[in-house]
Formats: structure tokens, C-alpha cells, sequence
């Protein structure tokens, strides 16, 4: 028979064993905190990490933080709402705020995304940026683990405290710091400059444009769907319809994000004008259905997404690449939107009584371009469709 005095004393040297490699586990990811998670005064401030984890790390931020202004959507917010410290426009009306864009988040992110802002962060403003990618249900998943992250912040920070992936992330963590930066910075807006000048040195505008029109192509509309058999996005917009409804306390403003209008010619090959145009106008009819106020679109085409691109040019005015503007334009966004401040015809306000003479309007632009731009589509076609 087993000595239960030896069987106790094995059991209780056990426990103390799993609480002291659990507590320095805890320890070591709480003091190193390689996603940016836990606090910002830490050893190892810059966290190249933060990059590849920006859903949990910016979850986080919310839910420990009170700010003035929030700003939703994909990393075409994260990239265009970006402002200095001391910035008087943005702290004119932002004293407080933070870029909760998420890269190729989807209409079921924003939707959590925004729960998560108005219960915890109290925003006075909430800006959301709308996309069309947003809306495709066949690149939603329900089982996301991610998810969590915005449903369950308390567990999410106690979950990887004592994790041993994020453990193994220290050390790469720190070697990574003495050759990489993280891009985000402290308001959570993308240094995009930054990251294209590492991710695109040496190649031209004209081929970071195919580039990225290819990925839209073959990976953002790539079997676009509405909704699928246990997806409808047009539920989770609903859905952030009546948040926004339910918390008259927060202003709230929804815009379409300006692109390039090349994307246009992509989301033709794609999806489809007629479903562009139903996609604008349901927008604006569930919008002004349940909440009598309009929708400011910055895309389409106007004297911003008309860029012109040539091989001979590096750099552009407007533009990283056609799905990316710089933030001088997303200053042009929020200065239209809060002070009535119009660039030219970048930027319309949109409800059920002009909808739909605008898409007719922008019909007409749209066939002035593609005759100008005859060659320059062709090039575009035969390269997506590798001819």
C-alpha cells in the first residue's frame, strides 16, 4: 500500500511546483507583454507583435480605456485617420481617441467591435468606415477564436497570462525589436509609410497597384456572397443600425471609405455593378430606414479617387495603393463630415431622396473615365486575368 503521509506530501509538492511555473509564466508575459496587452510602460516598448496580433492588443485598449472619439472599420481607417500629438483639428473635437480599425475586418467585427466601445470606452463620437469587402459572408467564420477577444476581453487577458504560445512570443519579441518596428502607434492608428517603405522598397506605384488590385481579386471578393446559409451581413448591419439607435447619448457618423477607382474595374470583374449599386442604396435605406440620417460616401468618382497613376511616378498624392489613401485625405474625411468643409466633389451626403440620381450621376462619370482610361483598363484585366 502507498504511504498516504508520502501520497499527501507528493500531491501538495506537485501543486506548488504548477503554481510556481504558472506563476512565473504570468510573470514573464505580464512584464514583457509582447501583443501589447496588459500595459504600455513596459520592458520592451516597441512590440513588433502588435502587428500580426492587432485584434487582441487593440480589444484591449478598449476595454481598459475611456476615449472621447472612437474610429471604426478596416485598415483603410487605421491608415487615413492618423493625426500628430498635439494635432488642434483632432483635439478640437477628439480631446481623447483611438483607431479601432482592424485589417480586412468584416461587418461581424464591427459589429463586436462597437458593443465593446460603447460598454466599456464611453465615446462622446464613434466614427464607423464602411466597405464593401465588409459585407462578404463567405470570408466570415462563426468559430473564429478571435471573436472571443471582443466578447470575453476579462477572460481573453487572464487566458494569456498564462499562456506558453505568448511565452515563446518574448523571445521573439525581443529579437525582432532590434530590426523591426511596431506600426501602430499609441492611438492605434497605422503608420502605413512606414510599413510600405519595408514591404514595397524599390518597386514602383504603377506595380504596387497590380499587386494589390490582385489581391482583391483573388482574395476580398473572391466568391462574394451577401450571405451564405448561415451568414447574413445585412443582420449584423441591422444589428449595428440599433446599437447606434439605442445609444442617442453618442454621435455617431457612417461614411464609405474613398479607393481608387481602378477597384471599381476589380469589383466589376468580381461582383458586378448592379450588386455595388444595391449594396449603396441598401445602405442607405436601412440607415435613414431606422436612424433619419444620411451616409457620407467618399468613393465613387471624384477629384481624390481620379488619381492618376504612371509608371514614371514613386510616390502619389492621395494614395499608397489604390485601397490605401494617406491621411491627409482622411483629414479631408473628417473635416467634411464635422465642419461642412468641402474638397471639390470628394464627398456626398447620401439619403433615400438623392440615392438614387447619385448613382446615376456617378454612371456618367464613370463612362467619361473608362473612355479616357481605355488602355490603362486593358492592362488592368489582362492582368488579373493573367493574359
Amino acid at each position: 500500500m502507498i504511504d498516504e503521509n508520502l501520497y499527501k506530501n507528493f500531491t501538495i509538492r506537485s501543486l506548488i511546483l504548477v503554481f510556481i511555473i504558472l506563476f512565473i509564466i504570468g510573470f514573464l508575459n505580464y512584464y514583457f507583454d509582447p501583443y501589447g496587452i496588459y500595459f504600455d510602460q513596459a520592458l520592451n516598448q516597441n512590440k513588433p507583435l502588435v502587428n500580426t496580433h492587432t485584434r487582441i492588443h487593440k480589444t484591449q485598449k478598449i476595454y481598459l480605456n475611456h476615449y472621447d472619439c472612437i474610429f471604426l472599420g478596416t485598415s483603410r481607417v487605421e491608415g487615413s485617420l492618423v493625426f500628430e500629438k498635439e494635432d488642434p483639428f483632432i483635439k478640437k473635437y477628439c480631446p481623447t481617441y483611438y483607431n479601432a480599425g482592424l485589417s480586412a475586418a468584416n461587418v461581424l467585427e464591427i459589429y463586436h467591435m462597437l458593443r465593446l466601445a460603447i460598454k466599456y470606452s464611453k465615446p462622446k463620437k464613434i466614427f464607423y468606415g464602411i466597405d464593401l469587402a465588409q459585407f462578404n459572408a463567405s470570408r466570415i467564420n462563426l468559430n473564429d477564436s478571435s471573436l472571443n477577444y471582443f466578447n470575453k476581453p476579462f477572460y481573453t487577458r487572464i487566458t494569456h497570462l498564462f499562456s506558453y504560445d505568448m511565452l515563446k512570443d518574448i523571445s521573439k519579441t525581443i529579437e525582432l525589436s532590434k530590426k523591426e518596428q511596431n506600426f501602430y502607434d499609441a492611438n492605434g492608428s497605422w503608420n502605413i509609410e512606414q510599413n510600405y517603405f519595408i514591404k514595397f522598397r524599390g518597386i514602383d506605384i504603377y506595380k504596387i497597384f497590380l499587386i494589390t488590385e490582385k489581391a482583391f481579386y483573388e482574395n476580398f471578393y473572391h466568391n462574394f456572397k451577401f450571405n451564405t446559409n448561415n451568414i447574413d451581413t445585412w443582420h449584423y448591419y441591422i444589428e449595428i443600425i440599433q446599437l447606434i439607435k439605442n445609444h442617442k447619448e453618442i454621435e455617431f457618423y457612417l461614411y464609405i471609405n474613398p479607393y481608387h477607382v481602378r477597384l471599381i474595374e476589380v469589383e466589376d470583374l468580381r461582383i458586378g455593378s448592379e450588386n455595388l449599386d444595391y449594396w449603396k442604396q441598401r445602405l442607405v435605406l436601412e440607415t435613414y430606414k431606422n436612424l433619419q440620417m444620411p451616409i457620407y460616401d467618399f468613393s465613387g468618382y471624384n477629384n481624390i479617387t481620379t488619381e492618376e497613376i504612371q509608371h514614371t511616378k514613386e510616390h502619389l498624392e492621395f494614395f499608397y495603393d489604390p485601397s490605401h489613401v494617406k491621411k491627409i485625405v482622411g483629414r479631408y474625411i473628417l473635416e467634411y463630415i464635422l465642419e461642412n468643409k468641402k474638397r471639390n466633389d470628394f464627398g456626398t451626403k447620401l439619403d433615400i431622396h438623392n440615392i438614387q440620381e447619385y448613382l446615376e450621376h456617378q454612371r456618367e462619370k464613370q463612362k467619361r473615365w473608362r473612355e479616357k482610361h481605355s488602355k490603362e483598363i486593358q492592362e488592368l484585366k489582362d492582368f488579373l486575368l493573367n493574359k
